[in-house]
């Protein structure tokens, strides 16, 4: 397993931050990590169903999700 994959896989972030562009109902979130002398940003949009926050998929005009 690389140390990258690691990092992301047990979730050792350096920085959380929520976007400005948040709205109530859907939170962008980018989570920062580095690793080295490298610097990696994952940006996730979450919103809340049920109490539970749960990653947003985007879904296209045919109703399809964003892979």
């Amino acid at each position: 397993m690389s140390e990258l994959t690691y990092v992301f896989q047990y979730r050792f972030y350096d920085r959380i931050v929520i976007n400005e562009s948040s709205t109530p109902d859907l939170q962008v979130v980018q989570l920062e990590i580095s690793v080295g002398s490298q610097r990696y940003i994952k940006t996730y949009a979450l919103q809340q169903q049920e109490g539970i926050w749960k990653v947003h998929l985007a879904k296209d005009q045919r109703g399809e999700t964003d892979d």
